[in-house]
């Protein structure tokens, strides 16, 4: 008798750790572009929470542009994507339920130009 609900309990504490890891295993991910097609390697990728934006993971992109989030839990989420030269680019909400993979598909970086003022240097001879 003891042995019966002795395995009884490991088989109920067996399923329940299943169940509870199996909950929200969610992966996100994308590739980001330059305009011209070529992919961005180590772009700041910011996973954020679209109620507050408070940061959730961040990640860089490998030498293909892809980036990934594992192990996210449901709910909604922004994307934030940026790199020196580009301009910063925001995806709108990305919702999370019950799937275990979203892809963000490709992500295309526009080139933020800036102009600067005329500069001018000037440089004095030493006197020795």
């Amino acid at each position: 008798m003891c042995k019966s609900i002795s395995k009884k309990i490991v088989l109920f504490l067996t399923t329940f750790f299943a169940l509870f890891g199996l909950q929200a295993q969610t992966t996100i991910s994308g590739k980001i572009m330059a305009p011209d097609a070529t992919p961005l390697a180590n772009v700041n990728v910011l996973l954020l929470n679209a109620a507050d934006s408070a940061l959730i993971k961040g990640d860089l992109t490998n030498n293909a542009g892809q980036f990934s989030f594992q192990n996210i839990k449901n709910g909604s989420y922004l994307v934030s994507c940026s790199f020196a030269g580009f301009g910063t680019k925001y995806l709108s909400q990305v919702s999370i339920a019950k799937t275990p993979l979203v892809d963000l598909g490709v992500i295309h970086l526009q080139i933020a130009s800036v102009d600067l003022n005329t500069v001018t240097v000037i440089a004095k001879k030493p006197l020795f």
